[in-house]
């Protein structure tokens, strides 16, 4: 194609639009950019966005503490923790108790509203819930130092293999941790965090759903806070207009053979948590019933 009788940047922006509709016949979730990093040319790059699906992957760490106050259901607990151990120490999933982290803030203010008494109609329904914000602080920071453990991590392939399952829910977390496993073997240290560029040429700042919105840790997918929670969280990110998701890129500073992307990692990690969250749910529903 011709384009020369146009100048720059209009015969750039030209032969981007005509290279997006070639792609986009052979891949209609690749995107053409050209990217301009700090000291070097800009660079033709086809790059490749995993779909998050606009969800909230928040894991419930209750169920860990539910199954750590069982001593017949310690073997379940221990490879439940060495599975949590994975997401929070090398997978890069926040914890909401770190001052760091967006939830953090959320939780703060809920507990802020709950100083006033008259917001409950109830007088034993507000202490129930003070109660209940007790626990957490009580109970998560002791959480946060056994998810930080390296060496119980490390149990992770010895509980595997030791592991007898007694139960569906106990089957499923085993399956789920063999996976973890080989996820760990494949990627060796990788964050899901690597997979999400911070240097393209993008809107910086506020308005975007970054990944510590969508991903982390929380006490409870089921007490008496959690709907605060998510409404707060949801009014919050439906007024952002950009996401921040993992993407695979394929720089053209150099000739290439094929276009290439390869997102085996991003895929099983997000099968995971979506497989880990049922998971933890399913032990939750064994207390309550």
């Amino acid at each position: 194609m011709d384009y020369e009788h146009l100048i720059y940047p209009q015969n750039v922006a030209k032969l981007v639009e005509d290279l997006q509709q070639q792609i986009g016949e052979i891949d209609h979730d690749a995107n053409v950019l050209v990217i301009t990093r700090e000291f070097n040319l800009p660079t033709l790059a086809i790059t490749k966005v995993f779909d998050t699906k606009a969800t909230l992957y928040y894991l419930p760490i209750e169920p860990l503490h539910f199954l750590l106050q069982q001593r017949d259901r310690k073997p379940a607990a221990q490879l439940l923790l060495s599975v949590l151990c994975y997401f929070y120490q090398i997978g890069g999933i926040p914890y909401f108790r770190e001052h760091s982290s967006y939830l953090y803030d959320v939780y703060q203010m809920i507990n802020e509203w709950y100083s006033d008494e008259e917001i409950c109609e109830y007088p034993e329904d507000y202490q129930h819930v003070i109660d209940h914000i007790q626990l957490i602080k009580r109970e998560s920071g002791e959480l946060l130092k056994s998810l930080s453990d390296k060496d119980q991590l490390a149990l992770l392939d010895d509980q595997v293999s030791q592991f007898y399952p007694t139960t569906k829910t106990e089957e499923n977390l085993k399956a789920i941790a063999y996976r973890v496993s080989t996820l760990i073997n494949i990627y060796p240290g990788r964050s899901i965090l690597d997979s999400i560029p911070d240097d393209l040429n993008r809107i910086d700042g506020e308005g975007r759903i970054t990944a510590e919105h969508y991903l982390s840790f929380i006490w409870s997918g089921e007490d008496c806070l959690y709907d605060q929670l998510m409404e707060t969280v949801n009014c919050e990110l439906q007024e952002y207009n950009e996401i921040d998701e993992p993407m695979s890129i394929q720089l053209f500073d150099k000739p290439q053979n094929q276009i290439s992307h390869n997102m085996s990692f991003d895929q099983e990690f997000f099968d995971l948590l979506n497989d880990l969250s049922d998971n933890l749910y399913d032990f939750a529903h064994e207390k309550h019933h």
